[in-house]
């Protein structure tokens, strides 16, 4: 048998893919609930938007060092952006409450990628292994 570090998975990759994915869940569902309604007015900046962000995450996963500052900028700015439209939108609706609590979510999700040491190892390997290539 063997024990290759190929074959096992790395904690911090787990950990990366559940911050990723929900991060990417939530930028998605807007833009496929209103698609989903026929709005597709805004269909050609949206679909490109979401093909960048992918990419983005794509190069995260690689190790790329200038992806996981670009994500983690992004979440920080978006998710303040979004819980300050939340706070002033929950006056009028409940909505605002969602809007709050996503962008609450997004802000962890960029501390759980500085802030996890297991993420951190997985990015070093990435790079290391990249660098040695």
């Amino acid at each position: 048998m063997n024990d290759s570090s190929d074959h096992t998975v790395h904690p911090g990759r787990t950990q990366l893919f559940a911050i990723l994915g929900l991060m990417f869940v939530l930028i998605l569902a807007p833009t496929l609930g209103t698609w989903l309604r026929g709005d597709l007015s805004r269909f050609a900046i949206q679909l490109p938007s979401l093909a960048l962000t992918f990419m983005l995450f794509r190069a995260l996963l690689g190790g790329a060092w200038w992806a996981r500052q670009t994500a983690v900028a992004l979440a920080f700015l978006g998710g303040m952006l979004a819980a300050l439209l939340g706070m002033l939108a929950s006056a009028s609706t409940l909505w605002g409450y969602a809007v709050f609590a996503v962008g609450l979510v997004f802000i962890l999700c960029g501390f759980g990628i500085i802030g996890l040491p297991a993420i951190d190892e997985y990015l070093t390997s990435r790079r290391s292994r990249r660098k040695k290539a």
